[in-house]
C-alpha cells in the first residue's frame, strides 16, 4: 500500500490543479506521514480512538521499562495492567498491537505457537490424520504444522474446509527448519512422534511436549519426557486405540496453562544432555 499512496501522491501532483499540500493520516498508519515527509509535503497525524488509546500507545516505553512487553512489543506474560487510576484496568492480552490479522476473536501473542512435526517417516492412518486437523481447528491457535507430501498424497486431503478455516492463523509445510524453530520464542508447545533428536531438539530449547510415539524407541522417549523429566504430556487414545480431537485440543489447553510443566521445561533448556 505505501508504494501506491506514494504513487498517486506523484500523479496527482503530476496535474496543473489540485496539487497535494497536506497529508492527515491516521496514528496507525505512520508510513504515510513518512511518504510525504520524503515529498516534502506537510503532514499531521490524528487520533480516531479514544485518548485513553493514545496514553496506552505513549507508555509504551514504560511497559518495556517494567518488563510487562518486550522491545518487539509482545506481551511477557499475560496480566492485568492499570496506567493511571482514572482508566480502567486492560489484559496484556487485548493490547492492540498484541492482535495478529483483523479476527477480534483471534488474539495471539508470543509463546502461543504449536509446532507440529512428526518426522520424515510418520505415516499416519487416514482417521488419525483426520482427528489431529481437527484437534488443531478446535484449538483456535496458531500452529505450524510440517506435513510430508507424500503422507497427504496418500490420504488424500484434509477434511473439506480445513485450510481455508485455518489460513489466518496457520502454516502447513512439507519441510522446515526443526532446530531453528524450536528455538524461537513464539513456540508454545511441540506436537511429536518423540524420535530421539526431536526429543534433544525439544528439551535442549526449553519446549514443552505433547508426545505422539509410534513405534521403536518413542515410547521409552514419551516416557521420559512425561515421567522423569515431567516437561510434557501424554495423548491418551480412548477404548478404540484412537487419539480424538477433543482429547488434542484439551491437551494443548492443559499444557499452556500448567505453569509448572513450562517453568520445568524452561529450566529443563540446555541442561538435560551434558
Amino acid at each position: 500500500m505505501p508504494g501506491k499512496v506514494e504513487e498517486l501522491i506523484e500523479q496527482i501532483n503530476g496535474l496543473e490543479n489540485g496539487k497535494i499540500t497536506c497529508v492527515l493520516a491516521d496514528q496507525s498508519i505512520g508510513w504515510a506521514l513518512d511518504i510525504a515527509e520524503k515529498k516534502g509535503i506537510r503532514q499531521a497525524a490524528f487520533c480516531p480512538a479514544a485518548a485513553a488509546q493514545l496514553v496506552l500507545g505513549l507508555s509504551i516505553a514504560k511497559l518495556i521499562d517494567k518488563g510487562i512487553i518486550d522491545r518487539d512489543g509482545s506481551p511477557v506474560e499475560k496480566q492485568i495492567i492499570q496506567l493511571s487510576p482514572t482508566m480502567p484496568p486492560t489484559s496484556t492480552e487485548h493490547l492492540v498491537w498484541a492482535c495478529v490479522g483483523n479476527l477480534t476473536t483471534q488474539i495471539y501473542f508470543r509463546t502461543y505457537v504449536i509446532y507440529v512435526a512428526f518426522g520424515s517417516f510418520m505415516a499416519f492412518e487416514p482417521t488419525k490424520f483426520k482427528e489431529l486437523t481437527f484437534g488443531l481447528e478446535l484449538s483456535n491457535r496458531p500452529f505450524l504444522w510440517v506435513v510430508q507430501p507424500d503422507i497427504t498424497d496418500r490420504i488424500k486431503t484434509y477434511h473439506s474446509g480445513f485450510t481455508e478455516r485455518v489460513a489466518n492463523h496457520a502454516k502447513i509445510v512439507g519441510w522446515a527448519p526443526q532446530q531453528k524453530i524450536l528455538s524461537h520464542p513464539s513456540v508454545a508447545c511441540f506436537i511429536s512422534h518423540c524420535g530421539w533428536n526431536s526429543t534433544i531438539e525439544g528439551t535442549s530449547n526449553g519446549i514443552p511436549f505433547l508426545c505422539w510415539p509410534h513405534f521403536a524407541d518413542q515410547f521409552l522417549n514419551q516416557s521420559y519426557i512425561c515421567d522423569v523429566w515431567k516437561v510434557g504430556l501424554r495423548l491418551d487414545a480412548d477404548e478404540n486405540g484412537t487419539i480424538r480431537s477433543c482429547e488434542i485440543n484439551n491437551k494443548i489447553e492443559k499444557l499452556l496453562n500448567d505453569e509448572d510443566l513450562k517453568a520445568r521445561s524452561i529450566g529443563f533448556q540446555g541442561e538435560g544432555f551434558k
